[in-house]
């Protein structure tokens, strides 16, 4: 799936902002706040607002059940839909930090 598209899918979806949607993006590729804000350039504190931010339009309060929303909740159709029809759902096994196949 594009980035664009899984942008797309988080806003529309959330109605998160386009920074909020890349920040989730980022937290799926890497689950650690630091990484993030490194790999998007923001300080850690905007990455944390940010985050605050989500929680609340995912209604969810942890990295953990942000990410578990995000692969079995309505964005997961959504991102199953555009990436493929024939692939399988994708589910976050929050403990591992891996995706595993269903």
């Amino acid at each position: 799936i594009h980035d664009s598209t899984l942008d797309n899918i988080l806003m529309k979806t959330y109605k998160l902002t386009p920074a909020e949607a890349r920040v989730t993006k980022m937290l799926i590729k890497y689950p650690e706040l630091n990484s993030t804000a490194n790999a998007l350039n923001l300080a850690i504190s905007t990455v944390r607002t940010h985050l605050k931010h989500i929680y609340r339009k995912t209604n969810t309060n942890s990295k953990l059940m942000l990410l578990r929303e995000i692969a079995t909740g309505p964005a997961s159709k959504l991102i199953s839909k555009r990436s493929n029809e024939k692939t399988e759902i994708k589910k976050w096994t929050g403990i591992t930090g891996r995706w595993t196949s269903r």
